[in-house]
């Protein structure tokens, strides 16, 4: 059984998907039009069309956090895509005059569009119940767990939900909800945005201590298709380690905040977000020694799976 699986999905390289998440097409000469705009709770968005293709861009409404969003907002979007399940996005510097943003002076970001519909907006449909979020089953927020019974039954219901668990696993990611993944039914493709709650607390580390659990504690018994799809999420591990070790990431950290107009010039202001850009690169090197010890915990569970 477990060699038909691995004959299937060993080779991450080799699956292809459909992109259901454009690529920016903007050099900074274009012309850029704003077609809407509106608030959300923490930022401002603009829809802007740039040569016939629409685009959001989107700026922090605190000045404090400008900076740290835009760095991880691309950073996301920068490992996220070979895997062709998130919208790409470009740092507009504080110099970028650009129609859109609300603060000329500040930075902001430029994000693609997703295609379908967002899953919250998808009432009666399977994917509506989607539930990858640190939550206990009353909706209240936990901490500590990760990689849940939930959500191992969750990842077997498409391939690109496993993908995504497995990048978001990566990325310590502990924000994805209904209402930041959309659907397209005609390519049967999801598509991951607002990718900026990320590398704040070790998700690796939390899925390690729950799988532990499951098979130590509780004695879980995985069914074939979640052998299937726990093998697909230690293969896009495996492909997002070897292709971003820490320092690559830590590397692009630097580029990003230093786009968005990071100096460390010694004011207050500087000195907090300094602070932040540390303790974000420490849990870059952190989660990576987790998720290397992730991958041979899910090794176990798909070697000892019944033939």
């Amino acid at each position: 059984m477990i060699v038909r699986i691995i004959a299937r999905l060993t080779i991450f390289t080799c699956i292809i998907f459909y992109d259901a998440c454009a690529k920016i097409r903007y050099t900074g000469n274009e012309k850029v039009v704003v077609t809407g705009q509106f608030e959300s709770a923490n930022s401002f968005i603009s829809y802007v069309t740039i040569d016939e293709h629409e685009y959001i861009i989107k700026q922090k409404k605190d000045s404090e956090k400008q900076i740290i969003a835009a760095m991880r907002e691309a950073l996301a979007a920068y490992i996220a895509r070979d895997l062709k399940i998130a919208q790409d996005v470009r740092i507009l510097q504080a110099t970028d005059h650009t129609p859109g943003k609300k603060y000329q002076s500040h930075p902001a970001t430029l994000h693609t569009l997703a295609l379908g519909k967002e899953v919250s907006d998808m009432h009666g449909h399977k994917y509506f119940l989607l539930c990858l979020k640190q939550r206990d089953q009353n909706g209240k927020k936990i901490t500590g767990k990760w990689l849940t019974e939930v959500i191992i039954d969750q990842i077997t219901w498409h391939k690109h939900i496993a993908i995504m668990i497995a990048l978001d696993i990566f990325l310590c990611n502990t924000d994805r909800n209904r209402r930041n993944l959309f659907y397209d039914e005609q390519s049967d493709s999801f598509c991951a945005i607002d990718m900026e709650n990320i590398y704040r607390r070790n998700v690796a580390e939390m899925a390690c201590k729950k799988l532990h659990e499951m098979i130590h504690v509780y004695h879980k018994k995985f069914t074939k298709q979640e052998v299937e799809a726990l093998l697909l999420v230690k293969n896009t591990l495996q492909f997002l380690s070897k292709k971003y070790p820490p320092q690559r990431i830590i590397a692009r950290v630097d580029r990003y905040v230093a786009l968005a107009g990071y100096v460390n010039d010694g004011s207050f202001l500087n000195n907090k977000i300094t602070k932040k850009i540390e303790r974000h690169k420490k849990m870059i090197v952190q989660s990576y020694d987790s998720v290397q010890k992730l991958m041979i915990l899910l090794d176990d569970i798909i070697n000892t799976f019944p033939q």
